[in-house]
């Protein structure tokens, strides 16, 4: 009687377990994944794909900004950097703010400084969906500019 007890216990806890997982809200202490519910080949699909994940997606990769284009007349200087959907871009602007300051210089300004805000273009793939982004930041040549040979573009 007892072994026919426990077993009848064993089924109400399973099936209160199983209504309470289907019917809790999301967020709220329900498991993600029941993986005793899979198939074994299932089980193991999803664990190759939870553990190689990280290698697909959070990927941190360091952008330089590289010149692209500008106006010694007008003091711009752009800079710009392409990244695709699986990156996660790490920019480094000091060494962008050096490289505008250097080509400002070039053109007898003292200085330069970030510009209004980036634009970033889809150059591959749709606006729904960019596999591929162009940013591109300008800066501002500051200071005295020397007079030199007139208007020079990048």
């Amino acid at each position: 009687m007892r072994n026919s007890d426990a077993n009848a216990r064993s089924v109400v806890s399973e099936d209160r377990s199983r209504e309470e997982i289907e019917g809790c809200p999301l967020g709220v202490s329900c498991p993600l994944l029941l993986l005793h519910d899979f198939p074994k080949n299932m089980k193991t699909k999803i664990l190759i794909m939870t553990a190689l994940l990280p290698v697909f997606i959070g990927c941190t990769v360091v952008k330089v900004l590289q010149p692209t284009g500008g106006s010694r007349a007008d003091g711009i200087i752009e800079m710009s950097y392409q990244y695709s959907w699986l990156d996660t871009v790490e920019v480094d602007w000091a060494s962008a703010l050096q490289t505008a300051k250097q080509r400002c210089q070039a053109w007898g300004y003292d200085s330069a400084e970030p510009f209004g805000q980036a634009t970033s273009v889809c150059q591959s793939g749709e606006n729904s969906f960019c596999s591929d982004n162009l940013v591109t930041v300008k800066y501002q040549c500051i200071g005295n500019l020397e007079k030199g040979e007139g208007d020079r573009t990048l």
